[in-house]
């Protein structure tokens, strides 16, 4: 399994992967960097380049019908967390992580995150009403909790952690009640 670390370099620009080769891989590794005159991470990277032309992902149809990941880099990759999950659920909601799906899930079941509209139930108060669909997402406020959503996501603190200055009662438009501070 590869371990991803932040790179040490001046300018912070890449990432450092630990990878698990056999002897016999990674001296042809090291002798086809050699041949080419560069390092053996130089090479590993031009590889994955390559193979990023050729790995196939299925897509929603609204990605303009990109067929590897080369031609989804730009529609899913962003240098800020909460944006990178909005385009991966987005574009390719089978390809997340369990911690990306279980964070998808604390930001699904809460209100704060999403645009909706306020309906009228009788006389007393008004409940909110929401559609969870990836470009009803209010961004802004997720980026605002986005440390707490993950911990949440982790088990490490409880979904009431979100605060709500806003406190309503609310519901998705299927009529299934989450509540503001709900994640369950």
């Amino acid at each position: 399994m590869a371990k991803i670390e932040k790179g040490g370099g001046k300018l912070g620009r890449s990432e450092t992967v630990t990878i698990r080769l056999d002897p016999k891989m990674n001296y042809l590794a090291e002798l086809a960097a050699r041949s080419q005159r560069r390092t053996k991470s130089s090479l590993i990277e031009a590889a994955l380049t390559d193979a990023m032309n050729q790995i196939r992902v299925d897509v929603r149809p609204h990605a303009n019908n990109p067929t590897t990941m080369a031609q989804i880099a730009d529609q899913v990759w962003h240098v800020d967390e909460a944006e990178r999950l909005r385009r991966l659920v987005y574009f390719a909601p089978h390809l997340m992580s369990y911690e990306e799906q279980k964070t998808w899930a604390v930001i699904e079941k809460n209100c704060t995150f999403w645009l909706g509209e306020w309906k009228n139930v009788g006389n007393e108060f008004e409940h909110y009403v929401y559609s969870p669909e990836v470009n009803n997402l209010y961004l802004p406020a997720v980026e605002q909790h986005w440390d707490i959503i993950k911990k949440i996501a982790a088990g490490d603190l409880p979904a009431e952690t979100i605060p709500d200055p806003r406190f309503r009662p609310c519901s998705t438009q299927n009529g299934a009640l989450s509540g503001a501070l709900s994640a369950d």
